[in-house]
């Protein structure tokens, strides 16, 4: 290796770890605004995507976790663990408590 390349390693190890704390923040915000940048905005798009949200409303107004169903029968085409659901389930929670009432 020539000692310029060695050098130029050093300073960019140096400036990384002094602008750590920066340089995560920063990540972190477009992380932010990808996620939330038009949220609520899209309509579902996708037959499978209605299948995903009509199985997570299922399960968060049954309480079952484990078993996925759609129109209130065990579900076989989703048989994949379900985080997924879990996860659609609870972000989508407030509004299946608002729809029951």
């Amino acid at each position: 290796m020539r000692p310029s390349r060695i050098i130029e390693e050093h300073h960019a190890c140096q400036f990384l770890t002094r602008h750590c704390a920066f340089l995560s923040l920063v990540i972190v915000a477009v992380a932010a605004v990808n996620l939330f940048l038009g949220l609520g905005h899209e309509s579902v798009g996708e037959w499978d995507e209605s299948l995903y949200a009509t199985t997570a409303w299922e399960m968060t107004r049954s309480g079952s976790l484990i078993a996925t169903t759609f129109d209130g029968v065990l579900d076989y085409y989703n048989t994949k663990p379900p985080l997924n659901v879990w996860l659609i389930g609870s972000a989508d929670g407030h509004r299946v408590h608002r729809l029951e009432q």
